[in-house]
Parts: C-alpha cells; sequence; structure tokens
C-alpha cells in the first residue's frame, strides 16, 4: 500500500512539473514566414477564448467591453499512518482529502474600469452543511476612478497586513 501511495504521488508531482506549452497555428505560420509580423499581429489582435495556466480560461467580447476569467484550484493531501507491526488493536489507514477547493470567476464589464470577482467553496453546495465551511470567500465590485482612487463594494479581505494579500495558492 505504501508504494502504491507513493508511486502515485510521484505521478501527481510529474504531472504538475510537466508544463502545458503547445504552439498556435499562427505561431507556427509566422515562424516558417509564411505570414508577416503585421499580419500575426492583425490575426492574434482578438481572442475570444483563451487559456493561460495559471490563470483560466478566458472569455472576452468582440468590442472588449465584457470579460469573464473562469479558474479555480484545489489543494489535496494524502496521509498514510502507519502503525507497528505489534499493533494488533489498529490498522494502517489512507486517506485523500481535499482540503481546499475554490472556483473563481472575475473579469471586467462596460468597461476596464469596472471589475468583478467571485471566489467560492463548491463543498457548501455539495455537502448542503455551511457551517462547515463559509461558501462565498471573496465577491466584490470595483471601480476605478483612477489608480489611487478605487470604489469597491462586497464581501473581500481586510487587508491588514500582507499576508491578507497572499492567495492560499502561493503559500
Amino acid at each position: 500500500m505504501k508504494k502504491r501511495g507513493m508511486a502515485l504521488g510521484l505521478l501527481l508531482i510529474m504531472a504538475q512539473a510537466g508544463g502545458l506549452s503547445a504552439k498556435t497555428l499562427e505561431d507556427v505560420l509566422k515562424e516558417k514566414g509564411v505570414i508577416t509580423e503585421e499580419d500575426y499581429k492583425e490575426v492574434t489582435k482578438y481572442k475570444p477564448f483563451n487559456y493561460q495556466l495559471g490563470k483560466g480560461f478566458t472569455f472576452t467580447s468582440q468590442d472588449e467591453k465584457f470579460q469573464l476569467t473562469l479558474g479555480g484550484r484545489v489543494q489535496f493531501r494524502y496521509t498514510y499512518t502507519d502503525f507497528d507491526l505489534n499493533s494488533s488493536t489498529r490498522s494502517d489507514t489512507s486517506v485523500w482529502d481535499a482540503k481546499r477547493i475554490r472556483l473563481i470567476a472575475q473579469g471586467y464589464a462596460f468597461s476596464k474600469d469596472l471589475t468583478y470577482k467571485l471566489e467560492f467553496d463548491p463543498r457548501v453546495l455539495a455537502t448542503g452543511s455551511p457551517g462547515n465551511s463559509k461558501g462565498l470567500i471573496e465577491t466584490y465590485i470595483n471601480y476605478r476612478l483612477i489608480d489611487e482612487v478605487q470604489l469597491r463594494a462586497g464581501q473581500m479581505k481586510t487587508p491588514f497586513a500582507r499576508q491578507e494579500y497572499t492567495p492560499d495558492s502561493a503559500l
């Protein structure tokens, strides 16, 4: 059982380490000299759908007034408890647990100055018991008048210290 758990952990690490780097058709045509730099810029100017590793799936309207980025993260933990061979009362345990599950929707509407964010824990929907989890982690709309003056309304983390700005994924 230990060997299977270690092998599975090694496979997960290898899968995480392997980056997703695929070239688009436009990149290949530009490298081969089929299209010019100006043609490349014109073709890649508007992308209604985009995926970027670490950010998620981004949908943009053609007039670029609306944008939605869907993403999330999951933090798994595997625990294997190996009791001594002399312990006849307890057997070894093997447990997989998802400690943090976050789904995030963010973007802008009507203007790049009016942004929004919705971050929640879907385990509340699955279990139906909001007492075990917070549910909505962060939900707000933000309007930027200038960089130094912004209006924000909603439920958000209070930035008393630097660790409030650091997401769980960066710890």
